[in-house]
């Protein structure tokens, strides 16, 4: 499941920034080093393997999709049909990089195709250097650690408890208070986990004042 996981993530988070055109990939191949540094962390003595996993993927990418990654992407049939082709492509070869241990005696259940595990390593770290270290994305995950805090805040000093709820807490919210065991803090955290981001955001505004909106304008249906 981790490395399913770690496949899913990599190659398809490469995929979904390059639509948006968020990834700088003139940078990411000219930054070799410091890509490699980072992914190497303080294991120094995976330096070698990982300068190695990241000449096999520049070539791979470069070489066969150097059109698809030097033009901005505008989602053309071409772009979409040689994205696609490139996402199957490596999905496939990471998926062929992991089998069952043949060795019964092992403690280890399945084993793992080195190089395919230090290629992986490299596009989880194109991510976060060029994606997730982005100002941008800082600003925003900000904001919405601010959010999740107001919004636990409000609620658990709007509780009330006679009702056993904060009375503007959303009618579909409030059958979670009659659970059994439920605590107060418990009530507040699945409260908010259970909201979607949309909801999150307009309960937040309507309680902070940032907007009035209607009595008739539920915020969670």
């Amino acid at each position: 499941m981790d490395w399913a996981d770690d496949v899913a993530y990599s190659v398809h988070d490469l995929e979904d920034f390059h639509r948006c055109n968020a990834l700088p990939w003139a940078r990411v191949f000219g930054e070799r080093e410091r890509i490699i540094e980072h992914a190497a962390g303080s294991n120094g003595g995976e330096k070698p393997k990982l300068k190695a996993a990241y000449e096999r993927l520049r070539s791979f990418l470069e070489g066969t999709y150097s059109a698809l990654l030097s033009d901005p992407y505008e989602g053309t049939r071409l772009q979409r049909e040689q994205l696609r082709r490139m996402t199957s492509q490596l999905i496939g070869k990471y998926i062929g990089g992991i089998a069952i241990n043949p060795d019964r005696s092992a403690n280890k259940a399945v084993v793992f195709d080195e190089n395919s595990l230090h290629e992986i390593l490299i596009l989880k770290q194109i991510t976060r250097d060029y994606i997730i270290g982005s100002p941008t994305l800082a600003a925003q995950q900000h904001g919405q650690k601010r959010i999740i805090t107001d919004l636990f805040e409000a609620l658990w000093k709007g509780y009330d408890r006679e009702l056993g709820y904060p009375p503007f807490l959303p009618i579909r919210l409030r059958y979670l208070a009659e659970v059994k065991g439920t605590s107060r803090p418990r009530l507040v955290a699945d409260c908010i986990s259970s909201l979607s981001e949309s909801e999150a955001v307009r309960l937040h505004a309507r309680l902070c004042g940032a907007v009035t909106g209607s009595v008739l304008d539920p915020i969670v249906r």
